[in-house]
This record gives C-alpha cells, structure tokens and sequence, in this order.
C-alpha cells in the first residue's frame, strides 16, 4: 500500500497484544522453571561425575609413569630406556591435557536460582519487559522473542509471526493449537 500510513498507535497496540499472548500461563510457567531446574542440576552432576573420572584418569597415567619409571631404572638396553622415556614423555602430554580439561570442568556451577533469573523474567513477562520503555531492553525483546521482522498488514494486523524456540515450545505445551479431530471424515464410521 503505497503512500498510505499506518496510525502509531495502531501498530503499537497490536504489538503489545502480540506480546502477551506469548506470554505463558502461570502454571505453564512453573511447569517450565521445573524443567529448567532438572536439567541444570542433571548438567551440574554431569560435570561433577566428569571431573571425577578425569581425576580418576589423572591418577591412573601417574601410576603408569611410575612404572615406567621404575622400569626404565632397572632397564640396561639403550634402546629400551628411549622407547621408556617416549611413552613417559606420552603419558605426560595425555595428564597435562586432563589436567587441562580438570581445571575448565572443576570450576564451581552456580545455583540454579542465580543463574536464569533474567531469562526466566523474560520468558515469563516478554510484555512487562516491552512496557519498561527502554530503548535497549524493546530492542532486546524484538530480537530474542521474534526469529524474523513482523510482517503488518493494514486491514488484519501483526502476520503469524516467527517466534524463537522458547516461546514455540511453551506455546505447544499451551495447548492452544490442539483440536480433536471430527468424528466424520477421516475414517467410516462404525456402526
């Protein structure tokens, strides 16, 4: 529609009542935080079960270079003592590297109720975060919530919008888009 303009208020009004229907129902939402809270104290004993097999292989490669050692003591051949001293030499590379890995894994997890707070917040209240009126913070809201630009048509409104994958999940788990299938026409009846 060339030409033609569209009242501020107009798009304005139908974007905030876009952004509260993503917004989840409360007990949807508590449903959600509870997955949220599985998952992360499931990722944090992973990591803790992760470090601790690490240091378990950590321990396991000094006994062997222990060995080797003792070995290449007692050892009288020249060429022995070398391929003894290349595999201690392999198997320090191997514990600087687990050693490596221990350190990045054997930082302390924060707790969950730290952590997402402002993510939760979000994905709680897209429509509060909006209304705050901070330029950065509508902008954040537009690119975390919405995966493409609105589309706005004049006569019917905000297009079916492309959403990100938070929002798409919790509104399957909505319920909104269930519809039970007629009684008539995708099977004959039985009698």
């Amino acid at each position: 529609m060339y030409g033609k303009s569209i009242r501020r208020a107009d798009i304005e009004g139908d974007f905030e009542k876009l952004l509260k229907t993503l917004q989840p129902t409360e007990g949807l939402f508590k449903v959600a935080t509870a997955m949220f809270r599985d998952y992360w104290n499931t990722k944090v004993e992973q990591t803790i079960a992760h470090a601790k097999i690490i240091k378990a292989d950590i321990l396991d490669i000094e006994k062997q270079i222990d060995q080797l050692v003792d070995r290449t003591l007692e050892a009288t051949n020249a060429r022995v003592i070398a391929a003894y001293e290349k595999r201690i030499d392999e198997c320090e590379r191997k514990k600087l590297v687990l050693a490596e890995n221990a350190s990045k894994t054997h930082q302390p997890q924060p707790d969950f109720d730290g952590m997402p707070e402002h993510a939760l917040k979000f994905l709680a209240n897209p429509h509060g975060i909006w209304t705050s009126g901070k330029f950065n913070l509508k902008r954040m809201v537009l690119k975390l919530a919405f995966t493409e630009p609105l589309l706005y048509c004049r006569e019917t409104g905000y297009r079916t919008p492309k959403t990100s994958i938070p929002f798409k999940v919790l509104g399957s788990f909505n319920g909104q888009n269930c519809k039970m299938v007629p009684p008539v026409g995708i099977e004959p009846t039985l009698p």
